[in-house]
């Protein structure tokens, strides 16, 4: 699914552009099986600088994208209660211990 998405993560990082890459995309980075690019400046109360903390960087085309790590998504998910929500952030703790 990156691949999708490869040459405006390009742009945007060659163009020093402050992001973070989240949600599905993020965790396609990681390659994980993902879901749909978000763009956000807020997101769930958590500002661009909150989030930088838990960003990681991955070069793609010559490129440094960034892309919100394991922690990140856990911590924008741990908030919701729906059913699908909580599973992934089961996925993603899960996960996180392996990374470790």
């Amino acid at each position: 699914m990156i691949q999708r998405y490869e040459n405006l993560l390009v742009v945007l990082s060659r163009n020093h552009l402050q992001y973070i890459l989240v949600g599905g995309l993020a965790v396609a980075l990681m390659s994980i099986r993902g879901r749909p690019f978000d763009i956000f400046t807020l997101m769930r109360g958590h500002t661009y600088h909150d989030l930088l903390a838990y960003s990681r960087t991955q070069a793609v085309s010559g490129a440094e994208i960034r892309y919100l790590g394991l922690e990140g998504l856990i911590l924008l998910k741990s908030p919701w209660d729906q059913e699908k929500d909580q599973l992934g952030v089961a996925v993603l703790r899960r996960l996180k211990d392996q990374e470790e």
